[in-house]
């Protein structure tokens, strides 16, 4: 039969550890976490707080292109060095798929 080495120890401690502290708080606590997943359920529903908006992690063709345009439109009237952060932001933002269709994870 073949014997578990210390690093096979060190790993099942690294994985179950944090499982067992999960299950104590459960157990311990059932109402706190049963409010903790009642809350990230609803804001999950609910979307970003005011003022936030979800995008993608990375930023589509559409997103870039918008940046472009942005730089194109700065450069054409001639304001004279590169686009401003802020008008580049919302161009890219107005440009960003809506929350629905961005998969998570």
């Amino acid at each position: 039969m073949t014997q578990m080495t210390d690093e096979d120890r060190a790993l099942i401690d690294r994985v179950v550890k944090p499982y067992t502290a999960l299950h104590a708080l459960v157990v311990n606590y059932p109402e706190e976490v049963a409010a903790l997943l009642s809350a990230a359920r609803q804001a999950r529903t609910q979307g970003p707080g005011e003022g936030f908006v979800v995008v993608p992690v990375e930023p589509t063709r559409e997103m870039l292109k918008a940046a472009g345009d942005y730089a194109d439109e700065c450069a054409r009237l001639n304001y004279g060095g590169a686009p401003d952060a802020e008008g580049t932001w919302s161009a890219m933002l107005a440009a960003a798929p809506p929350a629905s269709l961005i998969k998570e994870g």
